[in-house]
């Protein structure tokens, strides 16, 4: 019987990277698994994971989309146990060229996309009374920033302060708040900011992907699944204690 036996989840931005590796070891759990994304892939992900998964069109920054995703989600007899907020966007510019537009395009997905899903998925888990959980998908840059991606980490910082406020406004309804604070991690995104890194340096991608490597004690670039595994501990029973915390996952990086 697996960690999330018959629990219904739903996974933000699961078409691709994090999410999608969350999405695909919740289903070798047993939870039935919500595939959320604004990419034509999900309904591919979800026929993947199997039977028990659905693709939903999910834009976390338009409050119509969300709503409609969550009565398509919330239609059946269970509504939802689990929310992973795992979608998410990275721009880097130096401080003196962060525009209006980027500040808000950023900050529409990694924050008030986190805090909205939030209230459409607690008002779901309160309609069926059975408690849940919820982990929101962060990043090391909520603790730790530089000037090339203030507005970025600036976002995922207050992601982790909503992540904290939640658990405590709904710790009393048996449902849990919590956040993963990745390094980095093997995925489209790393990929793709890699190759304007490389650009920005003079360096081929091979080199930056070593350098960042050597940042991290564990001495490697960690792999999308390696986060999905603590995802399943934050929505099992395991961490049936655990509230209110962002959890480092991150090779060593930051100890704090």
């Amino acid at each position: 019987m697996g960690a999330l036996e018959a629990r219904v989840a739903l996974v933000t931005g699961a078409a691709s990277g994090m999410g999608r590796a969350i999405a695909e070891r919740f289903a070798r759990e047993g939870a039935q698994v919500w595939v959320a994304d604004i990419a034509d892939q999900a309904a591919a992900v979800a026929k993947d994971l199997g039977a028990g998964a659905k693709a939903v069109f999910l834009d976390v920054t338009d409050a119509g989309s969300v709503a409609r995703a969550m009565d398509e989600v919330g239609s059946g007899s269970r509504g939802i146990d689990i929310l992973v907020n795992a979608a998410g966007m990275h721009e880097s510019e130096p401080w003196l060229e962060i525009s209006r537009d980027s500040f808000d395009r950023v900050f529409a997905v990694n924050t008030r996309g986190i805090l909205f899903m939030t209230q459409a998925a607690v008002s779901s888990m309160l309609k069926h009374q059975r408690g849940g959980a919820i982990v929101n998908i962060l990043s090391v840059g909520c603790r730790h920033t530089d000037p090339s991606t203030a507005t970025y980490t600036a976002s995922k910082a207050a992601a982790m302060s909503l992540t904290q406020s939640a658990a405590q406004a709904f710790a009393g309804m048996n449902i849990r708040v919590n956040a993963i604070a990745p390094g980095p991690v093997r995925t489209p995104m790393y990929e793709r900011n890699l190759q304007v890194l490389s650009a920005q340096l003079g360096k081929t991608p091979e080199v930056v992907d070593r350098n960042w490597a050597k940042n991290v004690p564990l001495g490697r670039v960690a792999e999308a699944s390696e986060i999905a595994d603590v995802a399943v501990f934050l929505c099992s029973d395991q961490s049936g204690y655990v509230t209110g915390q962002t959890l480092n996952v991150d090779g060593g990086m930051f100890t704090d």
